[in-house]
């Protein structure tokens, strides 16, 4: 079930006074993100989190709005006890060519932006070396549907990029839970793009947790091609078994 009413009233019912930005480098990063808590207690207790990142690094400053406006409120909610882990999986490119975008040979922001996210566990795929692999697969998928773009099937070529990723950070998900012995209670999707223009209240995911009814959030955000409605796909918060075995692996229902 998809639920979204609930969503928008925890944010309504959240507010977070603002914290002072932190920057980080390469060469100067932050802890890894492991088993971080709002409240000191035995992690086995409480609502395991993971933060399941994916996708392409395309600017330095969606770490920041990522630690901003997602992490920090989960970290602030006093009310529940929350452990959390962060994953990361990361397409590396140096530059990228989008017709829908209007982009020609954008440069990236380069091989250790992803750092700023300091993931627990991460995994790096070079894009050109993941194309070769993904072309048989694109092939098939542009013999049962429009080239909606008009630009070759780049499009498409993008969309099977962001799933492969989604699916391999619900890989670090179960491989953290193999090294911890502990399962989460909660997913959160997070494309690595994504700018968030308000926070997530961290009483979304205590909800999911306890809810008997709403296992995954997908927040709509008016997203549409062509007047036809589409699904968002920079974030979503769920449930883990909704999360592990049906939206992240979503590349696999498409095969």
């Amino acid at each position: 079930m998809i639920c979204l009413a609930a969503l928008t009233t925890a944010s309504e019912m959240v507010k977070h006074k603002p914290k002072p930005m932190r920057t980080y480098t390469a060469e100067s990063e932050p802890p890894k993100r492991c088993g971080i808590q709002n409240v000191p207690h035995d992690p086995a207790q409480g609502t395991r989190v993971a933060l399941a990142l994916f996708g392409l690094v395309r600017n330095n400053a969606t770490a920041l709005n990522f630690e901003r406006f997602l992490l920090a409120p989960l970290l602030d909610d006093a009310k529940e006890k929350y452990t959390i882990d962060v994953v990361l999986h990361a397409n590396v490119a140096s530059r990228i060519t989008n017709a829908r975008s209007g982009e020609a040979l954008q440069k990236l922001p380069g091989y250790g932006a992803w750092r700023r996210f300091a993931p627990c566990r991460w995994t790096l795929e070079d894009q050109d070396a993941l194309d070769a692999r993904l072309q048989k697969f694109k092939r098939q998928v542009m013999k049962v549907t429009s080239d909606t773009y008009h630009d070759d099937g780049q499009s498409i070529m993008n969309l099977l990029r962001a799933l492969h990723s989604l699916r391999e950070s619900g890989r670090l998900v179960e491989a953290r839970e193999h090294a911890t012995g502990l399962r989460f209670d909660v997913v959160a999707s997070v494309r690595v793009d994504t700018i968030f223009t308000r926070e997530v209240p961290g009483a979304t995911y205590a909800y999911v947790h306890r809810s008997p009814v709403a296992k995954l959030f997908v927040p709509h955000f008016g997203c549409s091609v062509n007047t036809e409605l589409l699904l968002n796909d920079r974030f979503a918060v769920g449930e883990r078994e909704a999360m592990v075995h049906v939206y992240l692996p979503r590349i696999d229902t498409l095969r």
